[in-house]
């Protein structure tokens, strides 16, 4: 179901046929918005007494009893529940109003409870009931929030509410292990989009109801493409959307695309698939409740639960004596994703309702520790976290008071194979390990230095680093795909639970792929040699080399640097402080200058031909460069085969410009100097769902424009094969199986159009000329 909605999703750049007669409308399968909020029969959408839009057709009723009545648990016939909080409300005790609360809230946190106690290992239980109970709580929650007038009777609720989201957390651990549903890690770039689509609509948003039903506003025609009628009710039913968490690792994404159709879904007035969207949502959410970002996506699961709960009681109130719902533009106003209440701004201490992201991702401490071989009874640490989401630690390990420490660190039985230890271990998690690829080790690289040299200003004789890596079967691709081939009686995930278990031990050995963790008498040999004799004046080992060491600290997991999909903990201006600690250690002999008009410095990254992702006409550009514009040309290469780290960092830090195809070496953009440019190149087979719009600082929601938006470096994405753009021409490729053949070619060419070099390199001179970008925090131009 939800692969064949993603093909289905539509693109902001297509435009709305018209049609004079809405049954035509129908005949050519488009949904009842685009027949409705014709912008030809504009007159007629307007109501003569307000500036609002109204539906063209007539409303739609709906007999909403069963409707409501399945949503709920069974119920008490002699008191039936919606009778006991009619009452509640109509009586408006404060008193009567916290109990009543309190007593659902706790009948929630019960049923949980139950659920978690009878889940087997390796097979998701059946939710219903507790999706149920726990829609009661915010049902009465909603109605009855007005009347809960003490303060520390609201936080009371709120701490306990705290419980039942990690509840539903507890259940899922129980049920699949430790997993994170926010990897985002296959089609990434799509889901982003998304949700920067998202909030661009002003989903959420307190004037969001005002621009929703109005066919003049870009929000309103963005949602109205989302052909809600082409989704059968049965797609739509909780239970489909829910399988959706079988094998996604991205539900924030799959939220924020069901929260478009959603809206889609209301302008169509199809009541029937709101109500089931809704439903499905908030399980949905569930799922995320300790991993979803809400400064990144802008919504929380709170948010998935309050408005359902919002949505059963407008229902309720709105129907008639006949239980018959006029769903017309009134209840649309209503019905749509606005913040009305103060219950959308409280803050509990989950990610997903509220807390930092990144506050979980550690670093983490232990305090006076031997570390042991692997046993059954290891410690699960963490989260750690990296560019590809959350992953743990199982660790072995003994209390050891500082005497015993002392003692260990000379005496050769211990077990230790380190010739020396120190008095600090640096647990780093590695991924991409066998490869030379910046993008990946990026997001280790600047965190270990700013937090082990500059804030915790850690020597390198008293810090040992170890190193982690994930499972060398993970394969996202693999375990995202097998979700089109599960079976309905299928109740576990198709990503192995080993897959989030971070290893001991290298994931390969060969020659090619240690060679960049290898240093010679020089320590200069290694890809990664040199940074790492920053660390530590020892060789960086795997932590199994470890076992039966002491150590009065030992430091899990670095600060979290994921800057597209999640709110990265570092800052500009931590990174700023870790490109001015590289220019001032001893040896680096940076020749400074500053730029001037005829002075700027281009650097161009060019792949060897076997990478592919070439400039394919790179001598004819680079001819025309260098006779018309007054530009110091830099030719960058040999990034992929391991150049050293401070050699790598050497060619980028004096750049105002850097020109290049998509691909990782785009990731030393950040070491550019202050206020600089970069200019990604995309290939004319890359599809139109990757936002590269031809704008400066436009494609935050992109791998390298979140990355230059953090790093406070002006970012252009430009497919510069047609001066007139590209996007015509572009191919959509198929976003629902990004591991079939017919996706796009990631290692195609790139041709670049001698008038849009031109173009580019004029605006990027200007830009660099200008005011830098300020160094803030991470949203600070959303």
């Amino acid at each position: 179901m939800f692969v064949q909605f993603l093909r289905a999703w539509p693109l902001l750049a297509f435009s709305p046929a018209t049609f004079a007669d809405p049954s035509d409308c129908w005949s050519f399968r488009r949904s009842r918005a685009l027949c409705c909020y014709d912008l030809a029969r504009k007159e007629a959408c307007f109501s003569s007494v307000e500036d609002m839009e109204r539906c063209c057709g007539d409303p739609v009723s709906r007999h909403i009893h069963e409707m409501i009545y399945q949503l709920l648990p069974p119920d008490d016939p002699q008191v039936p529940f919606l009778a006991r909080l009619r009452s509640v409300h109509s009586h408006k005790s404060h008193v009567a109003a916290a109990f009543f609360v309190h007593e659902f809230l706790k009948q929630a946190l019960l049923e949980l409870k139950f659920v978690e106690n009878h889940t087997i290992l390796g097979e998701l239980p059946f939710m219903r009931t507790a999706f149920q109970v726990a829609l009661r709580y915010f049902l009465c929650l909603h109605v009855l929030h007005r009347f809960l007038r003490t303060p520390r009777f609201v936080q009371a609720i709120l701490r306990r509410e705290d419980l039942l989201w990690s509840g539903f957390t507890r259940i899922y651990f129980a049920a699949w292990g430790a997993r994170d549903f926010c990897r985002c890690v296959e089609a990434g770039e799509f889901f982003s989009r998304t949700g920067a689509q998202l909030l661009q609509a002003g989903v959420g948003r307190a004037h969001f109801p005002q621009v929703f039903l109005n066919s003049s506003s870009i929000e309103h025609q963005a949602l109205s493409l989302q052909n809600c009628r082409l989704h059968t009710d049965m797609d739509l039913e909780a239970g489909s959307i829910v399988r959706t968490a079988f094998f996604s690792q991205c539900i924030p994404g799959d939220l924020s695309t069901l929260l478009s159709l959603l809206h889609g879904c209301i302008l169509e007035q199809d009541l029937t698939k709101v109500l089931l969207l809704h439903e499905g949502i908030f399980q949905l959410a569930t799922f995320a409740q300790d991993c979803l970002d809400i400064r990144t996506w802008e919504f929380s699961v709170r948010d998935a639960a309050l408005h359902y709960a919002r949505l059963v009681w407008l229902l309720l109130q709105n129907a008639g004596q006949q239980n018959r719902v006029i769903f017309g533009a009134r209840l649309q106003k209503r019905i749509a994703w606005a913040r009305r209440s103060s219950l959308f701004g409280q803050r509990l201490s989950s990610p997903g309702t509220g807390s930092a992201w990144y506050s979980q991702c550690g670093p983490h401490t232990l305090h006076l520790v031997q570390l042991l071989s692997p046993s059954h009874n290891q410690t699960r640490h963490g989260p750690l976290c990296t560019e590809f989401g959350r992953f743990w630690l199982y660790l072995n390990h003994l209390p050891r008071p500082v005497e015993e420490l002392q003692a260990d660190s000379t005496n050769s039985d211990s077990g230790c194979e380190a010739e020396a230890t120190a008095p600090v271990l640096l647990v780093i998690p590695i991924t991409m390990s066998w490869e030379a690829n910046p993008w990946h080790h990026l997001h280790w690289w600047i965190p270990v230095i700013w937090y082990s040299k500059i804030f915790l200003q850690l020597q390198e004789r008293d810090t040992d680093v170890a190193l982690v890596f994930p499972h060398a079967e993970t394969d996202w691709a693999i375990s995202t795909a097998e979700g089109r081939k599960l079976d309905w009686n299928f109740r576990g995930h198709t990503e192995p639970s080993i897959w989030s278990i971070l290893q001991h031990d290298f994931p390969f050995k060969t020659e090619e792929a240690m060679m960049h963790w290898r240093v010679d008498s020089k320590n200069l040999l290694g890809l990664h040699a040199d940074l790492l004799k920053w660390i530590s004046e020892r060789p960086a080992r795997p932590l199994a080399k470890y076992y039966g060491c002491s150590y009065g600290r030992v430091i899990l997991g670095l600060p979290s640097l994921r800057s597209f999909l999640q709110t990265p903990q570092l800052t500009c201006a931590k990174l700023d402080q870790v490109k001015q600690w590289v220019q001032g250690t001893p040896g680096f002999n940076r020749q400074t200058s500053q730029p001037s008009a005829a002075g700027l410095t281009l650097a161009v990254l060019q792949r060897p031909q076997q990478d592919g992702r070439r400039i394919q006409n790179y001598d004819e550009v680079m001819d025309f460069v260098s006779r018309n514009f007054k530009l110091q040309i830099k030719e960058v290469e040999g990034l992929s085969h391991g150049t050293p780290w401070v050699e790598q960092f050497r060619q980028f830090v004096d750049a105002d410009i850097l020109l290049a195809v998509h691909g990782a070496g785009l990731a030393w953009l950040w070491a550019l100097r202050r206020g600089g440019a970069v200019v990604e190149l995309r290939s004319q087979s890359s599809p139109v769902w990757l936002q590269c719009s031809d704008l400066w600082n436009n494609d935050y929601s992109q791998i390298f424009g979140g990355l230059a938006r953090l790093a406070g470096i002006h970012h252009l994405c430009t497919r510069p094969h047609d001066v007139k753009g590209s996007l015509k021409e572009a191919r959509l490729s198929n976003i629902g199986d990004m591991s079939d053949a017919d996706a796009y070619n990631h290692s195609d060419d790139v041709f670049v159009a001698l008038p849009k070099a031109e173009s580019i390199l004029h605006s990027a001179i200007s830009i660099v000329h200008g005011e830098p970008l300020p160094c803030l925090n991470y949203h600070w131009w959303i």
